[in-house]
């Protein structure tokens, strides 16, 4: 059984290990792993800290997006210097954008679970 001490804490004293315990629930569940009832619980039972967790991966995620690009831009351009093939450039590019379109899926499926949680979240106001 997983504890539940999000619940009964405010966000502003919970410690860095805590919140990242928190947002490995929160990657479970955005990326559809079985989640116990306890973790789903969990959830639903901590709406602003799963919405705050949530707006995290979307940022964390998005500067993975830009830091990927810059990488890849600089990859190449040392690749060239270095006389690679263009075989081997073009499979860097294929790698990257492989990554890319993961981290986008990834990006899209946190995104839905915000739409989801604010929903939640306007129906306990009503």
């Amino acid at each position: 059984m997983t504890s539940d001490i999000w619940t009964s804490s405010f966000i502003q004293d919970l410690s860095d290990q805590d919140i990242q315990s928190f947002q490995e629930i929160v990657v479970k569940d955005t990326k559809n792993i079985s989640c116990t009832s306890d973790e789903k619980s969990i959830l639903h039972n901590n709406l602003d800290l799963w919405l705050f967790c949530l707006r995290n991966l979307r940022k964390e995620n998005e500067l993975k997006l830009a830091h990927r690009k810059v990488n890849l831009r600089s990859q190449i351009s040392q690749m060239k210097q270095d006389d690679a093939s263009e075989h081997d450039i073009d499979q860097a590019i294929i790698d990257s954008s492989k990554a890319r379109n993961s981290t986008i899926k990834f990006i899209t499926a946190v995104e839905r679970k915000m739409l989801y949680v604010k929903m939640i979240l306007a129906q306990e106001e009503d």
